[in-house]
């Protein structure tokens, strides 16, 4: 998408990943807190990470040469009570942008998010961005998953979202 300003959040020898700060919605909140948060984000290929990517999910159909793969741009839910991520769209370009795959996912693609997750740079970015309480910073912290949910109340001692995205 031309008119989306892109943030970088990493790169390694196989993939650039990215995300559209004015693109991330709070969805549904509980108790005034976040439950579910939707975003878009961007993963760039080097021939390696395409041609793991198609490999791995199966478009060699529709994309049968990997060097033609450039980028996908993704449309993603994240329930950050529940630590997860689905993608629900996925669109893979080639470099002039002309889409060579694109799908839609009635029931979306659900990923559990852990240090070794390939999508966790996504989470910790767009979580950061909403809750800003250095998720991105605490990734490689002993006490890394904080209590997104808890939210310290003057009229309670605590109010509990529930952990639901639906």
């Amino acid at each position: 998408d031309a008119e989306t300003n892109w943030s970088w959040i990493t790169s390694d020898d196989r993939y650039g990943k990215f995300y559209a700060p004015e693109r991330v919605r709070v969805v549904a909140r509980q108790n005034g807190v976040p439950t579910c948060i939707e975003a878009w984000i961007k993963t760039a290929y080097t021939a390696a990470g395409a041609a793991e990517t198609i490999s791995s999910m199966g478009l060699s159909k529709e994309i049968p040469n990997s060097s033609d793969l450039n980028y996908s741009l993704a449309l993603i839910r994240i329930n950050p009570q529940g630590r997860t991520l689905e993608y629900l769209e996925e669109i893979f370009y080639n470099k002039n942008g002309t889409v060579l795959a694109s799908h839609w996912y009635d029931k979306p693609r659900l990923k559990e998010i852990n240090s070794q997750s390939f999508d966790e740079n996504f989470y910790d970015a767009i979580v950061d961005q909403v809750f800003n309480q250095g998720e991105t910073a605490r990734a490689k912290a002993a006490d890394r998953w904080i209590t997104l949910w808890r939210k310290v109340d003057a009229a309670a001692d605590f109010a509990d979202a529930l952990a639901s995205c639906q």
